[in-house]
């Protein structure tokens, strides 16, 4: 029984001939069904690219709002303001419970000490880093201009 390409391969071959190698060039060749499907993406691969770009019959300035195509964004207030707020009670906290906070960690060795911060900090940065990006990401999906 003869093995067939997947529809992935045989879309390959029909995207670049030339670049084929030798084998599959006769597979497609010696294959009938593979060779139908061949032609038949290559003949899709070739209208598709030969195809008019399509054009909106209107202006669509004309249909937008004018305060949405000349606004801008502005500053991210609220969000600054809820971290400064969070790190300044995390400050107050620090300086209130600081005997504490000291008994607490009286008990690690230094070396603990040197081995779990740097995780911490670095695990924080790496969760930071991916929560600004994957924002940034949302944003960018949202303009359209």
């Amino acid at each position: 029984m003869t093995t067939h390409f997947s529809e992935e391969q045989i879309q390959q071959y029909a995207e670049n001939i030339q670049g084929a190698d030798d084998a599959t060039k006769q597979h497609i060749h010696e294959c009938e069904i593979c060779w139908a499907k061949a032609t038949n993406y290559v003949i899709l691969f070739s209208e598709i690219k030969t195809a008019k770009k399509p054009v909106f019959e209107f202006a669509l300035s004309e249909l937008m709002p004018r305060e949405a195509i000349l606004s801008r964004r502005s500053f991210p207030w609220l969000p600054v303001s809820i971290v400064l707020v969070v790190v300044l009670v995390m400050a107050v906290l620090l300086a209130f419970f600081h005997d504490y906070f000291v008994y607490l960690l009286d008990g690690i060795s230094g070396i603990m000490l040197y081995l779990i911060i740097p995780v911490c900090v670095t695990l924080f940065a790496a969760q930071c880093a991916e929560h600004i990006e994957n924002y940034r990401k949302k944003i960018k999906n949202l303009e359209f201009y």
